[in-house]
């Protein structure tokens, strides 16, 4: 062996604490070194040079070994996964005093319910009794509900509780059959109501009628005296309208004479000789009626649509200025002028036209020297018309002097 002075024990090895090298310790004496040192002191060869020496952790590199993981069959051995059965164990809950507090027969744990910090709580099922609570019926906002016993009036102070008929059970919209109805029982003091009703035709029988007759009809017949009819009381003998039953001839009934004086006609007196159209009869001619002489009315017209009597107005026509010269003035709202015969001359070469207002009634006449002109003969349905309150005027293309006549008629 070489003569060694000093090993010092680095890398992985601590210098401080206790500790023993078995394997030096048996090749090695020791040479009394301090306790209180942690360097191992070797004798040998006074001549001999130290020399370091450094230990470092074993690695399968370093060691020159090969490391694997242990398996079952690396460790001849059988693994199984650990369950409460083949590791015979059993967990039990106990209370602070050591006493199990499971309930093996109900599979439960026994808890007691700690009231004001002692124990001995018991929990039992809630009830309207041993909770000692009442229950309010409200939305939060608008108060709690009023529930009253059903011989206690409502009052408008209380709060309602709406409710509605459920679609699943009563039908609420319109009329039902009687199963889908609800039960309605009739007040006591109910008012007689009238009652409609229609009898099916056939055999059915509608029910037992009785009279108050006691020597009329057989059991298939009723023979009763009328003495009233809608109410009203009858009797024999002729009546007025007002108090007598309303007739219907019969079709096949045969013709009968009438004799009367008619004097009236709709509450309105006849009387002979001529009258006024509002006061006649209206009448149609006969399809085989003869020719009616008829004479035109010399001073007026009639309106066929209205009936009314129009009069003609006779007017001198004077005009010397270019351009619209008035010659019947307007006749007020709704009213128009209707021409029914008219006759213009000039002095001198001059056009000239009939307007409504500002808007042409007729096209250009054109009188070509002096004693020119033109007219229009008697038309009762007329020439030409205004409209409704717009004067009749007469336009000169020149400074030229005219004069003539017309008749008008004013219309609706």
């Amino acid at each position: 062996m070489p003569n060694l002075t000093s090993v010092t024990l680095t890398a992985g090895v601590p210098t401080a604490g206790t500790g023993t090298v078995s394997t030096l310790d048996n090749m090695l004496g020791t040479a009394g070194a301090g306790a209180s040192t942690n360097v191992l002191t070797v004798q040998g060869s006074a001549t001999g040079t130290a020399v370091p020496a450094t230990v470092t952790n074993a690695t399968a590199a370093n060691l020159l070994a090969q490391v694997s993981q242990p398996t079952a069959a690396s460790l001849n051995a059988t693994v199984v996964q650990s369950t409460a059965s083949n590791l015979k164990t059993q967990t039990t809950l106990v209370d602070s005093g050591g006493t199990d507090a499971t309930d093996t027969t109900n599979h439960a744990i026994k808890v007691n319910v700690v009231a004001g910090g002692a124990g001995g709580g018991i929990v039992t099922q809630a009830t309207a009794a041993n909770l000692n609570a009442q229950a309010q019926i409200t939305d939060g906002t608008n108060g709690v509900a009023a529930i009253k016993p059903a011989n206690t009036a409502a009052a408008t102070t209380d709060k309602a509780l709406v409710v509605t008929l459920s679609p699943n059970g009563l039908n609420p919209n319109g009329a039902t059959t009687s199963a889908n109805s609800a039960p309605v029982v009739i007040a006591s003091d109910q008012a007689t109501f009238p009652v409609t009703a229609t009898l099916a035709a056939g055999s059915a029988i509608a029910g037992k009628f009785t009279t108050d007759q006691t020597t009329h009809g057989t059991t298939d017949l009723v023979a009763a005296d009328i003495t009233k009819y809608g109410g009203s009381a009858t009797s024999l003998g002729q009546k007025t309208m007002a108090n007598s039953v309303p007739v219907t001839i019969a079709s096949d009934q045969n013709a009968y004479t009438i004799n009367s004086n008619l004097t009236s006609i709709s509450s309105s007196a006849l009387n002979l000789g001529s009258t006024t159209s509002s006061a006649s009869l209206p009448v149609v001619i006969a399809s085989d009626q003869g020719t009616v002489a008829v004479a035109q009315d010399a001073l007026h017209l009639m309106n066929g649509v209205t009936g009314t009597t129009l009069t003609p107005t006779h007017v001198a026509i004077t005009a010397s200025a270019s351009g619209a010269t008035q010659v019947v003035a307007a006749q007020g709202v709704g009213n128009k002028i209707r021409v029914i015969q008219w006759i213009v001359t000039t002095s001198g070469t001059v056009n000239f036209k009939f307007q409504s207002a500002a808007n042409d009634l007729t096209g250009l006449f054109y009188a070509a020297s002096a004693g020119g002109g033109a007219g229009g003969s008697y038309m009762p349905v007329g020439h030409f018309t205004t409209n409704a309150n717009e004067a009749l005027n007469i336009n000169l293309s020149g400074a030229t002097a005219v004069g003539g006549y017309l008749k008008y008629v004013v219309v609706q």
